[in-house]
């Protein structure tokens, strides 16, 4: 069993004990549902030696003309339940399925899956930052499974060792670019400031490789995605001024 574990802070509380975040994942790691997968289910497990108490909420998961990441409240899927409450090592399952057809083209959400404060705050006055944990859990729904189709416009590599790259998706699915390689097949760097391009959607992404980039004069470089991958020419012109 796969788990995430989460990486995004919640929120500011009072608490008495010293700040500790529940320890607790979810798998899979996202969902595919379509006309002849109409739902799915995700589970959570408390992996804490003490009770976690976790809320679930849905959002629509879409990107504006910049490429920017948007979320909007939703009742497009039905889920549930909504709220769990998980004893130390207990595990529980959230339902989500379609609601209705699916649109025309691939939709996106993020299923939320966050841990409650505690019901009780401390009354000795002491204040304590508590980071609670969140999940956001990706959910595609499509007519039917579909395939992305990545182009790039341009990709270039600056002096500071940034290569910008910027890409469209003219498929019917989602690209998620899993790795960014050199031709030859070597890593080059997983710090990517997104990894997702929606149909239909055009995004620049930002690639970190450090220092010392330009002087490796990289002429192109291999996007894996889910089920492909995309070479990209560079372009080193920046490099030089």
């Amino acid at each position: 069993m796969y788990k995430l574990f989460a990486r995004i802070a919640a929120c500011i509380l009072l608490v008495a004990a010293p700040a500790q975040a529940a320890n607790f994942g979810v798998s899979p790691l996202s969902l595919d549902l379509h006309s002849q997968q109409r739902s799915g289910v995700v589970t959570v497990t408390n992996d804490d030696t003490k009770p976690v108490q976790i809320r679930v909420r849905l959002m629509r998961w879409s990107q504006d003309a910049d490429g920017a990441d948007k979320y909007d409240p939703s009742d497009d899927l039905v889920f549930f339940p909504k709220r769990l409450d998980l004893k130390p090592g207990e595990q529980k399952i959230v339902r989500a399925g379609i609601n209705g057809a699916p649109a025309g083209s691939e939709r996106a959400y993020r299923l939320f899956v966050e841990e409650l404060p505690p019901a009780e705050l401390p009354s000795d006055g002491q204040t304590k930052l508590s980071v609670l944990l969140t999940f956001a859990l990706p959910i595609f729904v499509a007519p039917a499974p579909g395939r992305s189709q990545l182009a790039s416009a341009a990709a270039e590599m600056t002096a500071d060792g940034r290569l910008t790259l910027a890409l469209r998706n003219d498929g019917s699915a989602r690209a998620r670019i899993s790795r960014l390689l050199a031709v030859d097949g070597t890593p080059l760097s997983d710090a990517l400031s997104a990894r997702y391009v929606f149909p239909g959607t055009s995004r620049t992404i930002i690639a970190e490789l450090g220092a010392g980039a330009c002087s490796r004069k990289i002429s192109a470089v291999k996007l894996d995605l889910d089920t492909s991958s995309v070479e990209v020419p560079v372009s080193q012109t920046l490099c030089k001024r």
